[in-house]
Formats: structure tokens, C-alpha cells, sequence
């Protein structure tokens, strides 16, 4: 019997096929695909409840994933705090490090700003078009908060 592996694109344990790809007919994600080291591992558990899956995006501000919510059974997406011009990732303990003296003002500012943001989308929380945040929390040297997952286009 094969080694079953957590895919971060479907969110499911699977077998790989000799292409060292998810056997899942509708993922069919290539597991030799590198991961880019600014991004949190694939299958990395975040706050001891929500398995990283794939990055869905990534812009200025931070780093949005694809994650399988560990109590819930459940997709979710989440966002990070990760100004990549303002700060790095540490490789050996994943944390977000903010650059000195003007870079860590930005980045402290920057981070301020997204609190901002979690808190302005909870007050709209019972509006159809705004996304649920479920979740927020600090770890790793920055913020991240949990929404519902939503899939389709951008």
C-alpha cells in the first residue's frame, strides 16, 4: 500500500501516481512542483488548527491560502501579513522578521493597516457580497485571519 499524502490542492489525503501526482481525477496537483520559500510548506499546521494548503494569491500586502480547517472539517482561506518588501521569512522557523529603521516603520504601519482591515470587514460580517472572517490571530512575527472559503473566479 502507498504512503498517503495531505494534497494541498484538494485538501485531501491521497496516493501519488508514477507522475508524482494526486490520484484525485479532479485535482490531479504535480507534487514536484517547488515550493517558493516566502510561502508557509504545504501541509504546515498554522495555530495548531489549520492545515496550509496552496497559495491562492499574493500581492504587496501579504499572502492569501487555500487551508483545511483541522476542527471543522472545512476549506477555508487565509490571509497573512507579509509586506515581502518590508520583511522577510526566516527558513528555519518560518517567522515573518521586519526589516530596521524605516522598513520596520513600514512594516509596523503596514501591519496596523491590516488589523484595521479585519476588524472594518467583521462590522459587515452580515452582508451577503463581504466575506466571513472566522478567525484572527497573531503568530509567526505577524497576523493572519481565517475567512470562509469562497471558490471561483478572481
Amino acid at each position: 500500500m502507498k504512503e498517503k499524502v495531505f494534497c494541498p490542492n484538494c485538501l485531501q489525503m491521497t496516493e501519488l501516481d508514477t507522475k508524482n501526482k494526486c490520484l484525485f481525477s479532479d485535482c490531479r496537483y504535480d507534487f514536484s512542483t517547488p515550493n517558493n520559500p516566502l510561502y508557509l510548506p504545504p501541509n504546515f499546521l498554522l495555530h495548531k488548527a489549520f492545515r496550509i494548503g496552496k497559495v491562492l494569491g499574493h500581492g504587496g500586502f501579504g499572502i492569501t491560502y487555500l487551508a483545511f480547517d483541522e476542527y471543522l472539517h472545512d476549506k477555508v482561506a487565509i490571509k497573512e501579513y507579509f509586506p515581502t518588501e518590508f520583511a522577510s521569512r526566516q527558513p528555519s522557523t518560518l517567522d515573518i522578521k521586519p526589516g530596521v529603521g524605516s522598513n520596520r516603520e513600514k512594516f509596523d504601519y503596514g501591519m496596523e493597516k491590516f488589523v484595521n482591515e479585519a476588524r472594518l470587514i467583521t462590522r459587515f460580517q452580515k452582508h451577503p457580497h463581504i466575506v466571513h472572517i472566522k478567525s484572527f490571530f497573531e503568530e509567526n512575527g505577524t497576523f493572519y485571519f481565517v475567512m470562509n472559503y469562497v471558490g471561483g473566479q478572481d
